[in-house]
């Protein structure tokens, strides 16, 4: 279970359609769950899934502009996974679809 600390911040990190809006609409109450900034990084968690090109270059633009100082390598290393899932969703998509089609 997450703790009380953590439970806010955790719901905002579950991928939804359209990442990028969700994240860019909801920014400023976001940061105002912690306004120390040090729990905020927990929310770019969910981003590793998000994995069409579209939505991997719309996070990207996105922590470009609203950084995360106190988590910077943090938030890099998340955004690195992101990058990694989409090149392998590039790769197997096909041969997956394919497997799983017959």
């Amino acid at each position: 279970m997450a703790s009380p600390a953590r439970a806010p911040v955790a719901r905002f990190s579950v991928p939804l359609p359209g990442g990028q809006s969700v994240l860019g609409a909801n920014a400023a109450n976001l940061l105002a769950l912690s306004p120390d900034g040090t729990r905020i990084v927990y929310v770019a968690d969910g981003v590793r899934f998000l994995t069409s090109a579209e939505l991997v270059q719309d996070a990207g633009t996105f922590f470009a502009g609203h950084p995360i100082p106190q988590a910077a390598l943090q938030l890099q290393q998340q955004l690195e996974r992101q990058r990694v899932n989409s090149a392998l969703r590039e790769r197997v998509s096909d041969e997956l679809s394919e497997a799983f089609a017959t």
